[in-house]
């Protein structure tokens, strides 16, 4: 997407280190499901940073602070927020990281067309921006070639439910005070996320069966997904639209592509 960034403007810092953190959360759960489960990862993905989140809030004494206003905007952003994390994870299983996070990151082309429909103007920049991601994915899924990859259809679902989660996120972010939607963005996707896993995984969850690195990376997942929505917070309530902050998540996949080759 072709958009003007001002990198010296405060909500554009927030957002760089917001991708940063996003990359290296996506870098070791890619790392995690080589031990466990899908849905075991999602889970921890979002139950460590409740957990951590629960704790600071009751040391600061803020947790009788905390409001239930505009809870719909609340849970639709965990809805797709749960399930963007939940097909990226699924995409990471069959693709290079660097593939399914450039496919997921393909949320600002979708956010483009969402808010077109909900009456927001889009300028040219926008349009060219777009067709030029249009034909970036089309070449990732190598369609030029007449061979379909469906697994890229797990990482364009994370790009779409992560775009909705996105605008959905910015105007929660506007109505609601930073403490407010991360604790209930983090509470709700833990709730989704058991719920997937008592459905779809095995009943059993033993942390004592992982390996130290295993727990270290576990850890690091719900850290760097912790900073992530703590930064993209404040860059949301800054910014008067998403779209002019959409173009920086490209740079998170090209951070996880640089952490997959320092790894090796």
């Amino acid at each position: 997407m072709i958009i003007n960034v001002n990198l010296n403007d405060k909500a554009t810092k927030y957002m760089l280190l917001a991708v940063s953190s996003i990359a290296l959360s996506s870098f070791f759960a890619k790392l995690c499901l080589n031990e466990i489960s899908v849905y075991k990862t999602l889970f921890l993905r979002f139950v460590i940073p409740l957990i951590i989140i629960f704790f600071i809030y009751a040391v600061l004494g803020i947790l009788n602070k905390l409001s239930c206003k505009n809870f719909k905007n609340h849970v639709i952003r965990s809805v797709f927020l749960t399930l963007s994390q939940l097909f990226l994870l699924y995409s990471m299983l069959k693709l290079p990281l660097s593939e399914a996070s450039a496919l997921y990151n393909t949320g600002p082309i979708f956010m483009v067309f969402l808010l077109f429909i909900f009456g927001y103007k889009i300028n040219l920049h926008c349009i060219g921006g777009v067709l030029i991601g249009l034909i970036g994915v089309l070449l990732i899924c190598h369609l030029q070639n007449s061979v379909i990859n469906y697994n890229v259809f797990y990482a364009l679902l994370s790009g779409i439910s992560y775009a909705i989660s996105q605008l959905s996120f910015h105007k929660a972010s506007f109505e609601n005070e930073s403490i407010n939607t991360l604790f209930f963005t983090y509470l709700l996707t833990t709730i989704f996320s058991v719920i997937l896993f008592f459905c779809f995984d095995e009943k059993t969850f033993d942390l004592y069966v992982f390996d130290d690195n295993t727990i270290i990376f576990i850890f690091l997942i719900g850290l760097f997904s912790l900073s992530n929505q703590f930064f993209r917070c404040k860059a949301y309530s800054i910014a008067e639209n998403p779209s002019s902050l959409a173009p920086l998540v490209y740079l998170s996949s090209k951070k996880g592509k640089t952490a997959t080759k320092i790894i090796k």
